[in-house]
């Protein structure tokens, strides 16, 4: 039984919370510990709450769950104590449990998610999980909206959303995706749910759900994908816009992160390099079907052989002369024809232009230079000539 003193204080803790969902969380966590330990709230110390923290492992919760649930209740005594309530915090030297965080499991590859999107689940859910991707929506945000929340802009449109801690943004959609959302309307008022069910309420999160796991059966994904959820597709959004150049500052609007430190964790998620290039593993040879330069010059990088290069169809070529000047070609039999030096075949100027920063002919004629037992050169054609294969890489 929870006294009157601790029911309002709790009150008024959970009025705290901006989110419905969060608040009904928080409420559960402080049953939990309040049902386990049986003590007023100013009884509690830091020895109850150790032995609470070990009742959830003793339950079977997650690690991450638990950290949930220590999180909320440290922010309640918190809390307590800048209200004076208590006249000390019992939880603030309570140790929250670590946990392996797994953001990098739960991003979808674009091909799965376009064959999940182009899945044929009727008008309504289709453009639901179009915008949850192409906005990078939170579920809640996406059955919150209201006609009213829509305006256009010039051959588009834009979406204003209310979203976590009271922050309020707006972004921008593409044409197709703008014409395809007043399809939706029909006569619908200005506060009309924009994704509303058949009661003409808005849809609820277990049913937005729902909906992407039958897109993603009918797709051929689900076996991939088993606990798909709207939030992959938020966080797909992050982790593709950033694969693809987009500034980490714009993501972070876009999304509505509080900080771009929070953006920052997809890039942890799929770095696009990696410090293991530099390492002198000479045995890693034996896990290649094409031969590596690593005993010749102790240099290592992310290496595709030139076959797989060419078996690519939208594959071309690239070079790359004296003075760090890149050239184009369709095919290595064009550059082969223009007299050019090919550096190697690449899928896109971005790739290459990475690369040669990277690797810019000084670097790799001094590595040369440094070698062994070698001609010294003065420019990297010769040094590929004295050398085949020297200073070729690609990235897969």
């Amino acid at each position: 039984m929870v006294s009157p003193s601790d029911s309002a204080i709790l009150k008024l803790w959970l009025n705290r919370q901006a989110s419905p969902h969060t608040r009904s969380c928080y409420r559960r966590d402080a049953d939990r510990l309040l049902d386990r330990v049986k003590k007023p709230l100013t009884a509690i110390d830091l020895g109850d709450l150790q032995e609470f923290a070990e009742s959830l492992v003793d339950a079977g919760l997650a690690p991450v769950s638990r950290l949930r649930t220590l999180a909320a209740v440290k922010s309640l005594f918190g809390f307590c104590q800048r209200m004076d309530f208590l006249p000390a915090n019992p939880a603030k030297e309570l140790v929250l449990p670590a946990y392996e965080r797994r953001l990098s499991e739960r991003i979808i590859t674009e091909e799965d998610l376009q064959c999940v999107l182009a899945a044929d689940i009727g008008l309504r859910n289709g453009v639901l999980l179009q915008l949850l991707y192409t906005a990078g929506l939170r579920v809640s945000e996406a059955c919150g909206l209201r006609w009213r929340n829509l305006s256009a802009r010039g051959g588009a449109g834009q979406i204003t959303v209310f979203g976590k801690n009271g922050r309020t943004r707006a972004v921008a959609l593409p044409p197709e995706l703008w014409i395809a959302l007043n399809k939706l309307r029909e006569s619908a008022g200005s506060d009309a749910p924009v994704f509303a069910s058949k009661s003409g309420q808005r849809l609820d999160r277990g049913r937005v759900r729902a909906i992407l796991r039958r897109a993603a059966k009918m797709a051929g994904v689900a076996d991939k994908t088993p606990h798909i959820s709207p939030h992959w597709l938020r966080h797909a959004h992050a982790s593709h816009a950033l694969d693809h150049g987009a500034p980490i500052h714009l993501v972070q609007a876009t999304l509505g992160h509080a900080s771009v430190a929070t953006t920052s964790t997809y890039l942890h998620a799929r770095p696009n390099d990696s410090s293991a290039r530099f390492l002198r593993v000479a045995e890693m040879q034996e896990f290649s079907k094409s031969p590596l330069p690593l005993k010749r010059f102790g240099v290592m990088d992310v290496i595709v052989t030139r076959t797989r290069a060419k078996e690519a169809s939208n594959m071309k070529t690239f070079t790359i002369d004296n003075d760090n000047n890149i050239s184009v070609f369709t095919t290595p039999e064009e550059a082969a024809a223009a007299s050019a030096t090919p550096f190697d075949a690449f899928g896109s100027e971005k790739e290459l232009a990475q690369l040669a920063a990277a690797w810019p002919v000084e670097r790799l004629v001094a590595i040369w230079n440094s070698l062994p037992g070698v001609k010294p050169v003065k420019t990297f054609k010769n040094a590929k000539a004295a050398a085949p294969g020297f200073g070729s890489a690609s990235k897969a």
